[in-house]
């Protein structure tokens, strides 16, 4: 009896000091003007004043985006929060020093450490993490060197690696992580070589490529993932001949193809898309007679026709016929 009459005081003091943890938390991220999301009772509600928090919380996500008062030794505050779900450091001074306050965060499945000083050593210490999810890591020192850590995060469903270093050789660390859903490669110096290790992502389904350095080959490797749902070819080295390749990829519903140059002939191939809801033809060279090609794409919600060589009477014969699209010009 005199053991068990011990553990209640302890569970107590253990259930206090977490308690204590988030209060200390979330009372660091509001004074510094950062907005808390919180769990009360199960519901989660969101927090941007002190006067707001009720007496008894969990904190289950924290916004600090472009916060000029965050910084490596500050975010020992938020460690061992352990039921914290949600981190945005997006451009923040945070560096690969602070992430070790991360570590004990086990709850832990979006962090976004975009446009920060982040680099390759960041990522072992982050595959410690067992529930993380979506990683951005856009415009940050992550190189081909750093993708063997992301490799271990098997858990991964989404990832952002936007105007990084990650060249076709890092590329080689994505085969075969199957769980992967979402993945954006934009301005990155990938070609048509790396995008061969994607054919193993079966459950993709949203990839930017834009501004890379693909081209036809590309969709053609591209032409397996059967639940690719949107696509991002923007400013790449895609030709009309290379979007034929398309006509087997009727699973899509968005698919961007900005700046590449395209002509009127490259629309018969999209006309085929019949579930496109979203298409973007920004700075292309199509003209009227190419938008008849468009007239029966009768799911499209959003085409963007910007700087294209099109008359106002086409783009108002188009929308007459699909009277449900927005058209921006």
């Amino acid at each position: 009896m005199f053991i068990f009459g011990l553990s209640a005081p302890l569970a107590a003091e253990k259930t206090a000091g977490a308690v204590d943890a988030d209060r200390r938390a979330a009372e660091w991220v509001l004074s510094i003007g950062g907005t808390l999301t919180i769990s009360v009772d199960d519901k989660e509600q969101t927090v941007k004043v002190l006067a707001d928090l009720p007496t008894s919380f969990h904190v289950a996500g924290i916004d600090l985006t472009q916060n000029k008062h965050v910084t490596d030794q500050a975010l020992e505050h938020i460690a061992g929060l352990t039921t914290l779900k949600t981190l945005v450091l997006y451009q923040t001074a945070v560096t690969d020093a602070g992430l070790r306050h991360l570590r004990t965060l086990t709850s832990l499945r979006f962090l976004d450490l975009e446009f920060t000083a982040v680099t390759n050593a960041c990522l072992e210490q982050l595959k410690s993490l067992p529930n993380l999810t979506d990683l951005r890591l856009s415009a940050t020192k992550v190189t081909d060197a750093g993708m063997d850590h992301i490799k271990a995060m098997k858990q991964l469903t989404r990832l952002t690696l936007y105007a990084t270093d990650v060249t076709d050789a890092g590329l080689a660390a994505l085969n075969g992580m199957s769980e992967l859903s979402v993945l954006n490669l934009s301005s990155t110096r990938i070609s048509d070589l790396g995008i061969a290790n994607l054919k193993t992502l079966t459950k993709l389904y949203g990839l930017q490529l834009e501004a890379t350095h693909i081209g036809d080959r590309a969709i053609e490797e591209l032409q397996g993932l059967q639940n690719l749902s949107d696509l991002g070819l923007g400013w790449t080295a895609i030709t009309d001949d290379g979007l034929a390749l398309l006509r087997s990829m009727s699973q899509l519903r968005n698919l961007n193809l900005q700046g590449t140059k395209l002509t009127d002939h490259a629309l018969r191939h999209v006309a085929t898309l019949q579930n496109l809801l979203s298409l973007h033809l920004d700075d292309n060279q199509i003209s009227d007679a190419g938008l008849e090609h468009l007239k029966g794409l009768k799911n499209l919600v959003s085409l963007s026709l910007a700087r294209p060589q099109v008359t106002a009477a086409s783009v108002a014969a188009l929308q007459a016929v699909l009277p449900e699209c927005k058209i921006g010009r």
